[in-house]
């Protein structure tokens, strides 16, 4: 799924008909009114996905380094923005010992395979959506989306709603042995 069809099946849980108008290219009354709450629509989205990978459900990607000079694999020639090495592995699979410095790992040989975690970098309506593919799926994402959209709009007992559905999803979802805390939001 696009970040597009989420965010339009947000709004119709929302009931927020002129912003579904204004992602399906259809007809809709304030234009710029409607354009700021699809933005916010939006920055919720990034907000979620970013919640999500950071404190329940991380990102993980394995990347391949070849033709590694002085031992060194800058963070900077990093594909995307890495968190925390989870392995460094020779081609064949074999762990690697690998030192972290500053802003680099510091590794000897000249090929690897790194898999590490990953910050989300923030999505525009035409990305493909992080977690709505994998275990959390679009509808408790829509859920945490809905909950800081009503949260940011105001509407207290709508977020609170939201709320208790995402982070019910969320715990139904992701199984793990410990006790799933979710910070606090405020909703007065």
């Amino acid at each position: 799924m696009t970040v597009k069809e989420i965010l339009i099946l947000t709004a119709k849980m929302l009931g927020e008909k002129q912003i579904v108008n204004l992602l399906t290219k259809q007809t809709c009354d304030d234009l710029q009114s409607v354009s700021e709450d699809k933005d916010m629509l939006l920055s919720c989205y990034n907000a979620t996905t970013e919640e999500l990978a950071l404190e329940y459900l991380p990102l993980e990607f394995c990347e391949e380094f070849n033709g590694v000079t002085d031992n060194k694999i800058y963070f900077s020639s990093f594909s995307k923005k890495p968190l925390k090495i989870v392995s460094v592995c020779d081609l064949s699979g074999n762990k690697l010992p690998y030192k972290l410095i500053n802003d680099y790992i510091y590794v000897e040989r000249k090929s690897v395979k790194i898999t590490y975690e990953y910050r989300p970098t923030m999505q525009n309506e035409e990305d493909e959506a992080v977690f709505s593919d994998n275990v959390i799926g679009p509808f408790t994402l829509c859920y945490g989306i809905a909950s800081l959209y009503c949260l940011q709009k105001g509407r207290h007992s709508d977020a609170e709603g939201f709320f208790e559905r995402y982070f019910s999803a969320i715990k139904s979802r992701i199984a793990e042995k410990r006790k799933i805390i979710i910070p606090a939001r405020s909703w007065r």
